[in-house]
Parts: structure tokens; sequence; C-alpha cells
């Protein structure tokens, strides 16, 4: 069985545009994915494309994607592969696109857009058929600006087949090294890839989130003891640093000198911890209450014992 669809965004590389030549089609070209460029998806897992891995989707000539603006399904597509205005094919880097935008407001608007820079990012819809993809639950990510050392170690899921259903231009992409350019061609750029980008919007069905908190946590390796001491080190001053600027903080706000963003944080600290104990408190109320009723309801289940013990409770119950 299929998974369910799934989302997700590349953000752009580089991106190139051409002046629109009159009686022409106005056309966009790029990648709506790039291969082997590895993403971090949530607190999930990590996540790649292997090479070709839309190719029997691709060749079934059931496989009939559109393009959308911001997977507006609901609205026109702006393309289409069954009407040839939506082209699609894969090379070495990534799943490659050539549309010929309609003649219309939003075709008009899209292509300003991508000419200006303003738009640089695309998305793709897709499921995994059976067997699919390929999890490496001991996978160790070494990108720091991806994954802090001695953070819990997320598996990295392997993409082997998909089912292209859809693709997008967006505001705001996750992946890195795609990209979507606006020229008269069906001429592509070929941009460089980054190796690891954290994800910003896009669509896990619960089953593959399921399948990666499978994977066996593990506890951070060191080579050695002095490692193991220093990285505790480091944690140790991490908190201490911490608890100096909160104490600084609180110290300022009591004196009356902090302001600014040091106030504001240490307001929200204050509410945060007033709404929780309110959260608390009506907590509580709430359980003496279903507590009463109970017992308004079968007195002789009252664990006083007695009937004047029971209405002694509810006296005080009530006047609380």
């Amino acid at each position: 069985m299929a998974s369910k669809n799934e989302r997700r965004i590349f953000t752009a590389g580089q991106i190139q545009a051409s002046e629109y030549r009159a009686g022409g089609p106005r056309q966009l070209s790029g990648y709506a994915a790039v291969f082997n460029s590895r993403t971090r998806i949530g607190p999930y897992f990590h996540e790649q494309l292997s090479r070709n891995c839309f190719r029997d989707s691709l060749a079934n000539p059931k496989t009939d994607a559109r393009f959308y603006w911001q997977h507006d399904a609901d609205g026109l597509p702006l393309g289409r592969q069954s009407a040839n205005t939506l082209r699609l094919a894969e090379d070495n880097h990534g799943l490659r696109f050539s549309l010929d935008l309609p003649d219309t407001e939003q075709g008009r608007a899209l292509y300003a857009a991508v000419q200006r820079g303003d738009v640089t990012d695309m998305s793709f819809g897709f499921t995994v058929p059976d067997d699919g993809d390929e999890w490496q639950d001991d996978f160790t990510c070494s990108d720091e600006q991806c994954c802090a050392r001695g953070s819990r170690p997320l598996p990295l899921r392997t993409i082997n087949l998909a089912n292209l259903f859809e693709i997008s231009a967006v505001n705001t992409g996750a992946y890195s090294a795609a990209e979507v350019g606006a020229s008269d061609s069906d001429g592509c750029g070929d941009p460089d890839s980054d190796d690891c980008e954290n994800n910003a919007r896009i669509v896990v069905p619960m089953e593959v989130r399921a399948r990666a908190k499978k994977a066996p946590c593990r506890k951070p390796r060191f080579t050695s003891d002095d490692e193991r001491k220093a990285h505790l080190a480091q944690i140790t001053e991490q908190l201490d640093a911490d608890r100096r600027r909160r104490l600084d903080a609180a110290t300022k706000a009591i004196r009356g000198d902090a302001v600014g963003a040091e106030l504001s944080e240490v307001r929200a600290e204050l509410a945060a911890e007033a709404q929780a104990n309110l959260d608390r408190k009506f907590a509580e109320d709430v359980a003496n209450t279903r507590r009463a009723a109970f017992y308004m309801k079968y007195p002789h289940k009252f664990p006083g014992g007695s009937g004047p013990a029971y209405l002694d409770w509810l006296a005080n119950f009530l006047r609380s």
C-alpha cells in the first residue's frame, strides 16, 4: 500500500530569466526536485531522493502531473502534462521541468515575480509505493548547523521510488538547491547544491513519522573520556550562562532597569508561570466539582463514612 500524499519544498539555488518574446509563450523552467540533497525533516528524520526515483512515475502513461501556484489545487492549473504545457524529465541533477504559462493574470504575475527574483522556490507532491524507500537507523549527521553535537540522532530516509502528482512554485522552500527560472527556452541552469537544510512547510504522513520514531535512541558516542568530559563541560557552561542570563534579567526587572527585549522576556516568563498556576488551579477545581457532584448523587459512597461528615465536607466545599 502506497504512502499517503507527501509534500516537500525546495529552496532555490540559482535563477535564470530572460525577456518575454512577443507572440511566444511565457515559460518557466528549472528543477522541482534535486537528487542526493539531504535535508532534515523537522524532529523526525533526514531525507534524500535517490537518482531517477521518478523514473517509473514519468514512464507511466497514467501520470498526469499539474503545475500550481502554492499547491492551490482548487484553482486553475498553470500547466499539465497531458496538455503538453508541462514537460518533465530526469537528469543527473534532479527532476527538470519546463512550463508554458497561460496568458492570464495569474500566469503573467507569476512570470513577472520569477523574473524579479520574488519567487525562487519549488515544491512537489508525491506518494511512495511499497518498498519505495529505505531507512538507515544508525545514520549520524556530521553537519552541526543541521544537528547539534550530542543531540538525538535522527534516521536517514532514502526515497528510491516516488509517484509524482503535482509540482508548484511557492513562497518558502525547504530543500536546498532546487530552482525555478523564467526563460523563453527549455534550458535550465546548473545550481550548486548545499548538503543539509532545515525544513519549512512540508507534509509528512503519520505512518512515515511513526516509522522514523522506531529508530533506536542512541547515546552520543565519544572516542575518549576526555571528549566526553569536554562535552559535559560545554553543556554545563551553556546551562550556567542561561541561568546567569535569567538571574540578571530578573534582577534588572526588580530594580526597574530592564528594558526592551530583556524586560519583555521576563514578563513573558512570569506570564507563562502565572498562566500555568491558573491552569493548575482550574484543573483542581474541575476535579473537586466532579467529586462533589458524584457524592451529591451517591452520598452513601462518601469516604467519610457518615452523613454529618458528608454535610460538613459539602458545606466547606461550597464556601470555598
